[in-house]
């Protein structure tokens, strides 16, 4: 009995993470943020270089994004849900093999281009998170596109 009431609570707190959306009006938001921490980390690129700002600027930037990505669609049916489901299981797919690969894909360009090679180095979590929510993002827009035009 304990268990049955144990695995239909985890199962209700699943089925609210899985339906978390922001609001609509988050997207503006979301860009903003992005946008404001993309500008930052240009300006401190460009001038004083401190790594603590870069590693702020990138948090937000992937931060802001994820929030696009969350954000609810001014209508949010059935086509939608799938077509965002959709777009992260294809992203992430992609991303992943994009962050095994770049390794690979930078050591042979090394190779042709400079004679020799400082080893495989990877591009980090930083690359592979933003790709990730980029492409979800692309994705999505390019499948509603896709569909509307149907």
């Amino acid at each position: 009995m304990i268990t049955k009431k144990m695995l239909a609570c985890e199962e209700s707190r699943l089925d609210r993470m899985n339906r978390f959306q922001f609001p609509n009006y988050a997207k503006k938001i979301g860009y903003a943020v992005a946008l404001m921490a993309f500008l930052a980390g240009i300006i401190n690129r460009r001038t004083v270089e401190v790594e603590l700002l870069t590693q702020l600027s990138r948090i937000f930037m992937v931060a802001g994004l994820l929030i696009v990505s969350l954000s609810k669609e001014v209508i949010e049916d059935e086509l939608i849900k799938t077509l965002r489901a959709y777009s992260f299981k294809l992203s992430f797919v992609i991303s992943i093999l994009m962050g095994l690969l770049m390794p690979v894909t930078n050591y042979l360009a090394d190779l042709v281009i400079k004679q020799k090679s400082e080893g495989l180095i990877g591009e980090g979590e930083f690359f592979v998170l933003l790709m990730l929510v980029i492409m979800q993002l692309t994705y999505f827009n390019l499948l509603m596109r896709y569909h509307n035009e149907k």
